[in-house]
Parts: C-alpha cells; structure tokens; sequence
C-alpha cells in the first residue's frame, strides 16, 4: 500500500522547517544506501540493486552488480530532490520484498523513522501515512479576550 501524504508533496516539497524538509541530507541518502547493502538477499544481491533501483526510478537493467550499485547511488541522489518522495520509494521497496515472503527481512518502519531521526529529516513513517514533524507541534490559535472597560471614577 502506498504512502498517504498530502498530494501537493509530490511536486514540491514542503519549505525547510525546524527540521530538513525539503531535501534528503547527503548523510541519510548514506545511510539508506548502507541500509539496503545490509538487507539479506535470497535472490542475489544485484536482484535486491536492481529491485532498489526501480523503486527510486530507474526504468532499464545494469550490465552488472556493480554498474547496479552506481545505478542506484544515482536514482538515491536524483530522488533526494524531494525529501517525502525519497521516502515513500525506500518503503516502497522494503514494503514490495516484505510481501514477496520467500526469506526477505528487511527494516520496518520504526528503523526507517530511527535513520530519519538521526539525519534531522523532518518526516515520520506511520503507516499507512507520513507525516512532517516541526518540533512543538501544530500552532494552536488563541483567542484574546477584549480589553476590559475603562473604570472611571466618579
């Protein structure tokens, strides 16, 4: 099941906040990316590259694991432009194996959250949504009473 985000995401995301919104930092691209070299593959570890890859976006096989593992690096980089849809493509991914069974494990939401925590990323996983998080939460408007009346003395 796909992500649920609001749909004006897709095309821009939302403005840098307290917390990086806008983009994926470099560091938590690194750490997605060394997240996937450490998900066990059953079916070989260029099948889980290639799998990856198709997930952030690219449409045509690599001639070999290696050329599969620059492939991916450059959809992550590419895909980090728009920081909710870096993210729905990594849970997307991981989501996909999940349900192929057939030995896969791979990191739940709650390590997915743990990376973006970590990488100051200001969105959270819980499924079936993603959420931005601003520290403090929502503002909640107050309603200011009018000034007392004048007290004139007689």
């Amino acid at each position: 099941m796909p992500l649920k985000f609001p749909g004006a995401w897709r095309f821009e995301a939302p403005a840098d906040g307290t917390f990086v919104n806008r983009t994926m930092p470099s560091d938590a691209v690194g750490e997605f990316s060394a997240l996937i070299d450490r998900i066990p593959a059953p079916k070989g570890h260029w099948a889980m590259l290639e799998h990856f890859k198709y997930h952030f976006g690219a449409s045509s096989s690599s001639s070999s694991e290696g050329w599969a593992m620059t492939d991916l690096m450059r959809a992550m980089d590419g895909a980090a432009d728009n920081a909710p849809l870096f993210i729905e493509s990594f849970y997307d991914a991981c989501e996909s194996l999940r349900s192929k069974g057939d030995g896969w494990f791979v990191p739940d939401a709650s390590h997915i959250n743990a990376i973006l925590r970590k990488c100051n990323v200001g969105y959270e996983l819980q499924p079936p949504d993603l959420i931005a998080r601003e520290l403090g939460g929502p503002t909640i408007p107050v309603k200011v009473p009018p000034p007392y009346p004048a007290v004139i003395d007689g």
